[in-house]
């Protein structure tokens, strides 16, 4: 679909090689196996780097479903034994036939899906590389011990990445344009949004919300993470309107508008099963209190991130694919320089399940304290001073700074 928006770039993505063989793959699989973390990525944020860092002897477990191509289980086996590692191997048959965003959102990302005698097996290995998807951070009753043993990488990406710019993307360079983003957005005591397909937002920020101090009455701080900027969020003070045509872990959705006030979304607007989901949810949960949130219900704007890698993308063929394979395919979209990355819910609703949808917005301007930080998707970073000298003593800065996938927008 082509962009109604005359100031918007036109829609594009980059013609990807189809993978065939492991041989195409391989370089990246044995650089992902052997390379050590940077020390600040946090949160389970190594999954944005892919790194195993694997040591000789260590044991490692293949957690893999059937949606997974086996051209990249074949690579990891092949690289995990060419630096020494002891594999061992669990294949479920996980959801062959989802396809549908909100489906995998609530079937997949929000439910606790491996059975316990798979926990078990994860509890006694060194290294976890989890093809299967489940997002260990927003998933209700993970055994305790797995978030400290083993090492894990959970793995949220297409095959056709491995072999862009994405995967060895400067570190440098990154952390430069999130230095200028923050620099542009910390101690802002007014954040403004808008975007093409009507979204309208603003809210302002007591000053000790961007100091590290939440609120005891359900205020968010702001947190620092690497190429996931986390804004702080008041209590109640925020109201407007965000319009998604896209769930950051499922792909694109029926443009469906949330009319927010006092930070809790009040109205649903818009056909397909998101509307009628969100709806339910809401009515369902009304009453119930849930931990951290400012008062009850299921309906609280709970995250808002801005994202910063120019070179992340979806694949092309998201749509030919199911369960795992389709939520990577997908994901890295959310991450891309410019989107805002947003959720609805953060809710333990049952001891499996989390009420919770991450929306990403395309377009976005953002505005701090009139400052532009992003200009209808663009990062304002990418073009500064600074950021393109860092960017220039790594090859051509147009190019390291330039984003690869530009989406289209509906009227």
């Amino acid at each position: 679909m082509a962009a109604k928006n005359p100031g918007l770039p036109s829609p594009r993505i980059p013609a990807v090689e189809e993978i065939t063989s492991v041989d195409q793959i391989l370089p990246a699989v044995r650089l992902i196996v052997k390379r050590k973390p940077p020390e600040y990525l946090t949160e389970g944020l190594e999954a944005w780097f892919e790194s195993l860092n694997l040591k000789p002897g260590e044991k490692v477990l293949i957690l893999t479903d059937t949606s997974i191509n086996p051209i990249l289980t074949e690579a990891f086996t092949q690289a995990i034994k060419e630096a020494g590692g002891k594999i061992d191997m669990i294949t479920l048959e996980g959801y062959p036939d989802l396809r549908d965003p909100v489906d995998l959102v609530d079937k997949m990302f929000s439910n606790n899906w491996f059975p316990q005698w798979v926990w078990d097996a994860i509890a006694k290995t060194d290294v976890l590389l989890q093809l299967a998807f489940l997002k260990v951070a927003h998933t209700p009753n993970v055994p305790r011990y797995v978030r400290g043993k083993p090492r894990a990488l959970a793995w949220e990406l297409p095959l056709d990445l491995l072999i862009s710019d994405y995967l060895e993307y400067p570190l440098e360079v990154w952390d430069a344009i999130d230095k200028k983003t923050w620099e542009m957005m910390a101690g802002a005591r007014e954040i403004e949004l808008s975007d093409p397909l009507g979204s309208s937002l603003s809210f302002k920020l007591p000053a000790d919300l961007w100091e590290g101090k939440g609120d005891a009455a359900g205020a968010d701080r702001a947190r620092y993470l690497p190429g996931h900027l986390m804004l702080p969020l008041p209590a109640r003070d925020l109201e407007g309107v965000l319009v998604a045509e896209s769930l950051s872990f499922g792909g694109p959705i029926p443009k469906t508008e949330l009319t927010i006030k006092g930070r809790q979304v009040t109205k649903v607007e818009g056909e397909g099963l998101f509307g009628e989901r969100l709806k339910q949810s809401f009515e369902q949960y009304k009453d119930q209190h849930f931990p951290g949130k400012p008062g009850p219900g299921a309906n609280w704007l709970s995250t808002f991130v801005v994202c910063t890698h120019p070179k992340a993308r979806p694949s092309p063929v998201y749509d030919q694919v199911a369960g795992s394979a389709r939520v990577h395919a997908w994901t890295p979209a959310h991450r891309r320089s410019g989107v805002i990355h947003a959720s609805i819910g953060m809710a333990m609703a049952a001891p499996q399940y989390k009420v919770i949808r991450h929306l990403n917005l395309h377009f976005p301007t953002l505005l701090a304290d009139k400052r532009v930080v992003i200009d209808q998707g663009r990062l304002t970073a990418l073009d500064d001073e600074q950021v393109r000298k860092t960017a220039a003593r790594f090859g051509d800065p147009d190019k390291l700074l330039s984003e690869d996938w530009i989406p289209a927008v509906s009227d």
